[in-house]
């Protein structure tokens, strides 16, 4: 019986010690719900090319909707009131891409299609082109309901929004004629390869990239079990304004964390 007591005694005081972790620090799932890279079909030679010297190319993408995500969290919950938070997401969505070819002129087929593969790598990126956009966000966070193991907050911050470029007809138009321009494309002699070279040195340069600021609301719970220095969370962020990437219509959507982390 003595036994028994001391047993009890010794799980209720476990349960009476603060649950809440005061600094944590986690990995997460961030899958973005509403942007959608819109389907692209067009020419994309540049301007003034003689057709009788060279092929007629077009360029065909694919639509994506939605975009997968990954990112890091770290939390400060021992500020009087509020609760703050820097998480740091990384989103993505790959898409299909063809050129179709008209080599009636130089005595060839009349569209013949080539896949493309620019070789773009990256943590879950093939080599189907992608566009990515990455974020980090500052929270401010009011825990409006706490009970033992669990609890509940909402808020809203800022972020710091990155997008890459899609590679649809009309950037790729620009590019091609940028590289023309500079001498470094011939559009006469160019293939599939000249082309996708062209792209990748496009898609590389920073100068190419969307950035700006947006804001968000968010919604969200932390489960953090007594003693254990580990902790589950699961917050929903709804991004409005920030950059226009053009091709990515649906703004900055929904985004989902779901991760675990190291919390004390």
């Amino acid at each position: 019986m003595k036994s028994l007591w001391i047993k009890s005694l010794a799980l209720a005081g476990a349960i009476a010690l603060p649950s809440h972790a005061l600094i944590g620090l986690g990995v997460h799932l961030a899958p973005g719900f509403g942007p959608e890279v819109k389907k692209s079909s067009g020419t994309i030679m540049p301007d003034g090319t003689n057709p009788q010297k060279a092929n007629r190319i077009l360029l065909n993408t694919g639509s994506v909707s939605g975009l997968k995500g990954l990112g890091v969290k770290l939390w400060l919950d021992f500020i009087p009131v509020v609760d703050v938070e820097f998480t740091g997401n990384v989103q993505f969505g790959q898409y299909d891409m063809a050129f179709l070819l008209d080599t009636a002129a130089t005595g060839g087929p009349k569209y013949d299609t080539t896949v493309v593969k620019p070789g773009m790598k990256g943590p879950g990126v093939s080599d189907k082109p992608a566009y990515i956009r990455s974020q980090g966000d500052l929270a401010i966070l009011y825990p409006f309901l706490k009970i033992p193991l669990v609890k509940f907050s909402a808020g809203g911050g800022i972020s710091y929004i990155v997008g890459t470029p899609v590679l649809n007809n009309s950037f790729t138009k620009k590019a091609l004629t940028k590289a023309r321009d500079a001498g470094t494309f011939n559009p006469e002699t160019a293939d599939a390869n000249a082309i996708s070279d062209v792209l990748i040195d496009a898609v590389k340069d920073k100068d190419n990239y969307a950035k700006g600021i947006g804001f968000f609301v968010q919604a969200g719970a932390k489960v953090k079990p007594p003693i254990i220095p580990l902790a589950l969370y699961a917050d929903a962020k709804y991004g409005f304004l920030g950059p226009t990437i053009s091709g990515v219509s649906g703004g900055q959507g929904l985004t989902v964390e779901l991760g675990g982390a190291i919390a004390f």
